[in-house]
């Protein structure tokens, strides 16, 4: 008997994570045809990230914890940008 129970609650909690991954895939594909359908693309070139960079440090007063300075045009997360 308690083998049994056992063995359904595994099956019950592989159901849940099943569920809860078709859930999720659901969301993100809703997410993506969002993006998709949300207008003109823009290239994401080295241009685009220096101004994002730029513009998360000015929101962020320069710093962002874990980084060090983006003020910088250095790639987040290097050994160049945390002189």
């Amino acid at each position: 008997m308690k083998k049994n129970f056992d063995e359904l609650r595994s099956q019950m909690g592989e159901a849940r994570i099943a569920d809860s991954n078709e859930r999720a895939q659901k969301m993100l594909d809703e997410i993506l045809v969002e993006g998709l359908e949300s207008g003109k693309s823009v290239p994401a070139d080295d241009a685009y990230w220096a101004d994002l960079r730029k513009r998360v440090a000015d929101k962020a007063g320069g710093k962002v914890s874990g980084y060090g300075s983006l003020k910088n045009d250095v790639p987040l997360g290097t050994k160049a940008q945390e002189r």
